[in-house]
């Protein structure tokens, strides 16, 4: 089949949601526990999943920890500890 004239633009996208739309509302008609499910099962997960984030802690403001170089001092000589500094 070939067409004079083809649909372009907006009847072409207002012709496509239309159809979209009646075979959406046949399926309905069909099966309408497979259409609810459609609608309620990814709201049910989504409460679900918004449960579960407030559950998890917020991160709170950590103590400062003081540097300690106790573990490198052995008695009286001072460890020599070298450190390098690389710049991404």
């Amino acid at each position: 089949l070939r067409y004079e004239t083809r649909l372009q633009g907006y009847s072409y996208y207002r012709q496509h949601f239309r159809a979209m739309f009646q075979k959406r509302f046949a399926y309905f008609f069909r099966k309408r526990t497979f259409f609810l499910l459609e609608l309620l099962f990814p709201a049910i997960c989504m409460l679900l999943i918004m449960e579960a984030c407030m559950m998890i802690p917020v991160p709170k403001e950590q103590p400062k920890l003081p540097i300690n170089f106790q573990p490198y001092y052995s008695g009286a000589t001072d460890a020599n500890i070298n450190v390098r500094n690389i710049k991404a």
